[in-house]
């Protein structure tokens, strides 16, 4: 079986929550599967490689607008590729893949819409993008989402919610019966400083909520570490209750 994942960016170019998902899952369904990744460079000319037994094609870039890379001829090599595919494993949101879908894909071929999230922080963007979006739920045979909330609180999943599957995001719990002995030391002095300690990691970005974060941290007996670079944290400053930003 022949499996396409298709999104905007992927490791090295770019690193994030999703493209971490669609590793794990080509490393989950390796076995008697040919896996394949379609996405975009963040800038720069086209190439194709290979990793941890996926093949990797990014198309070239203009650069990055609005987090979507300006690559024009995406949604006709998506349409190309999907020709060969059993399934087509859509990672949304993602603008130039609705394109590639709607220039249409094979009936034989099953498209799978992995909902991350929706386009958040742009209201006239999601709206005029929201057709392009239904058409794509539309052809789906199957939307799967990480947790109920998600379902609950979208007008855009609610007409396909007989469609839609929940899988939530799994973790390797067994790497932390891997430690060595330092790292379980750092791990014991980690625990006695700060008994309740949250970390969060990625872009620092509006629709992230990492203010909710920190505006929630004086009402809680817990300390937090927010890792991560962009825009929103170059706003923040330190007060007595901790990091805030200057909206707190």
């Amino acid at each position: 079986m022949r499996v396409l994942h298709a999104y905007k960016v992927y490791f090295p170019d770019s690193y994030g929550g999703i493209p971490q998902v669609i590793e794990t899952l080509t490393g989950l369904s390796r076995r008697g599967l040919e896996t394949s990744i379609l996405v975009a460079r963040v800038l720069g000319f086209g190439r194709s490689f290979c990793t941890d037994g996926a093949r990797v094609r990014a198309v070239s870039s203009l650069g990055t607008v609005l987090s979507m890379p300006i690559a024009p001829i995406y949604p006709f090599v998506l349409a190309s590729c999907a020709r060969k595919a059993d399934v087509v494993a859509c990672h949304a949101p993602f603008p130039l893949a609705d394109l590639g879908i709607m220039l249409g894909l094979p009936r034989r071929t099953a498209l799978v819409v992995h909902w991350h999230a929706e386009v958040l922080g742009r209201p006239l963007l999601g709206r005029l993008l929201a057709p392009l979006v239904r058409r794509t739920l539309a052809r789906a045979d199957r939307i799967v989402v990480s947790d109920p909330t998600i379902l609950e609180s979208s007008e855009l999943l609610a007409p396909f919610a007989e469609k839609c599957a929940v899988a939530p995001y799994g973790c390797d719990s067994g790497y932390w019966g891997r430690l060595d002995d330092g790292q379980r030391q750092a791990v014991d002095t980690i625990r006695k400083r700060w008994p309740r300690l949250v970390v969060a990691v990625g872009r620092l970005v509006s629709y992230k909520g990492y203010d909710v974060l920190i505006r929630a941290l004086p009402h809680v007996d817990a300390h937090a570490v927010v890792i991560g670079e962009g825009r929103c944290g170059r706003s923040w400053k330190l007060s007595p209750n901790g990091w805030a930003s200057p909206t707190a």
